[in-house]
């Protein structure tokens, strides 16, 4: 009797030595940490939204967004100006005054074209 106790002592202490001294492959792992870290990096974009000739644009700069965030940008020429061409990712996107990027995926860049509008709203008045 006393012999199988100290068998079955043995046995667990070799068993628990075994697992401390070889730790599974789960341990090489990286922690769930390690990997949420790893995924949000790949979850962030860059958005660049710049613009030339006269006018303004809300937002307008450098941004990191999050993978699904909309970004809705405004864009309003000052008087004598309008909308030339919104340019997103070196693709003509038209004249509109304002553009919304939905459900962010990748990284964008947006340019905004105000142009002088030579249609007579610049005339100097006459007395």
């Amino acid at each position: 009797m006393i012999r199988s106790i100290i068998i079955a002592i043995l046995l667990v202490c070799s068993v628990s030595f075994t697992a401390f001294a070889y730790p599974s492959q789960h341990h090489n792992r990286p922690s769930h940490n390690q990997h949420h870290n790893r995924h949000d990096r790949n979850d962030r974009f860059s958005v660049n939204i710049t613009s030339s000739g006269r006018g303004y644009v809300s937002p307008k700069g450098h941004m990191t967004v999050r993978r699904g965030q909309t970004i809705h940008i405004a864009f309003r020429p000052v008087k004598g100006y309008f909308v030339r061409r919104v340019v997103i990712n070196g693709r003509n996107a038209g004249r509109s005054h304002d553009y919304t990027l939905r459900n962010i995926n990748r990284n964008y860049r947006v340019h905004v074209e105000f142009d002088r509008d030579h249609r007579g709203y610049h005339r100097p008045h006459h007395r």
